[in-house]
């Protein structure tokens, strides 16, 4: 838990061209320049947003050490957003590669010394909202998405 309330955005890397691009991402500067950027504006926390990844790291381990670096030197909160592309509610493929695109996020999150991951555990579709939720509950019993993540780096919160 972060040491006080601290604020900052949420944003992809600030290279990555985007439809409405906010001015941060305007910057075009390296991903790991962005906390003195947070520290010069008043800002405190960064969420790093690795919603679209797949099955890898979609960053180099030496470019998220280099942003862990950074922000502890500016005193900038880090989190991670995980993929959206997970999925634990579910069997088969879709279950492994979910776990596969969480995994990921988890070890650059690990790479950067991020806080925390967040992610959305799924969806239920067209089943009642209750049965989504004990699927989820059965996955994890069976080793599979937050225990797994959990049991791949003990010291990243999954929760």
């Amino acid at each position: 838990m972060a040491d006080r309330p601290r604020f900052g955005p949420a944003c992809m890397h600030a290279c990555m061209p985007c439809r409405n691009a906010s001015r941060l991402q305007s910057l075009k500067k390296p991903v790991s320049d962005i906390p003195k950027y947070l520290h010069d504006e008043g800002l405190d926390a960064f969420e790093y947003q690795a919603a679209r990844w797949g099955p890898k790291p979609q960053m180099k381990r030496e470019t998220a050490e280099k942003l862990g670096r950074n922000v502890v030197h500016h005193d900038v909160w880090l989190t991670l957003h995980g993929s959206y592309f997970v999925n634990l509610c579910t069997e088969g493929e879709v279950l492994e590669a979910s776990k596969r695109r969480l995994l990921a996020c988890v070890t650059a999150a690990d790479w950067m010394g991020a806080h925390a991951v967040v992610f959305h555990p799924g969806y239920y579709g067209k089943r009642p909202p209750k049965r989504g939720i004990r699927d989820l509950c059965q996955c994890n019993e069976r080793g599979g998405g937050i225990y797994a993540v959990q049991q791949h780096n003990k010291s990243t919160s999954c929760t």
